[in-house]
């Protein structure tokens, strides 16, 4: 909203996108939606937008690499929706008979189980599944796994500074490997109970990034 104009920077992985190729976008005149449609080759890229108010990452991007948001293209076209889910035969615990234990992804799977050298995400989390199976809980509560912000002199965070909404945690690893942790819990019938903050984000995220005054901002009103 409020901007005037955007451009797409966007390069294959491993490049810059500032180095990148930069396309114009199109502003849909019934809506505050920009669009622009581009033949790419297969191929991961990761992009940026260019707005009156600087770079940012897309707001609504499920995925972000180290330059920008990222996506994949295959044979067949984007990949972020092609994983083939297991147990689709999962049955959601009722409410009243949940046994939760609450964990933080980054840590407990390396942590507490020598996996990873002391880090942890959720290919690690997914290979403590059997010990956490034979308490007998029958759900687990992560604490924010989406993309967050700041971290401590520790060099670790606890997510709840998000910087997105829609996109996971880098350091903790891709949406295919959430999507495993997710597949195999339910498997062993156990529900994942994701914590997330809908009152407060990063001042470092997109949807502040776009348009810092608080005033027009649609997104962030007290």
């Amino acid at each position: 909203p409020e901007v005037t104009s955007v451009l797409l920077q966007i390069a294959t992985l491993g490049e810059n996108p500032t180095s990148g190729d930069a396309f114009l976008m199109f502003k849909d005149p019934s809506s505050e939606n920009w669009w622009i449609n581009l033949d790419l080759e297969p191929s991961t890229y990761e992009y940026l937008y260019q707005t009156d108010n600087g770079l940012i990452y897309d707001p609504w991007g499920r995925w972000n690499g180290e330059h920008g948001s990222r996506f994949t293209i295959g044979p067949e076209g984007l990949t972020a929706d092609d994983y083939v889910w297991q147990s689709n035969d999962y049955v959601r615990p009722p409410l009243n008979r949940l046994i939760i234990y609450e964990l933080h992804t980054g840590e407990f799977g390396g942590g507490f189980f020598g996996l990873g050298g002391g880090e942890s995400g959720f290919a690690e989390l997914t290979a403590v599944l059997p010990h956490l199976d034979s308490l007998g809980i029958n759900a687990i509560e992560v604490m924010p796994v989406n993309d967050f912000g700041n971290v401590g002199a520790s060099g670790h965070s606890w997510g709840y500074d998000i910087n997105s909404y829609f996109a996971l945690e880098p350091s903790y690893g891709t949406p295919r490997e959430f999507k495993a942790l997710v597949d195999s819990a339910h498997a062993r019938g156990m529900a994942i109970i994701v914590d997330v903050v809908f009152n407060h984000m990063n001042d470092t995220g997109p949807l502040w990034q776009m348009l810092p005054d608080p005033g027009p901002n649609p997104y962030f009103k007290s």
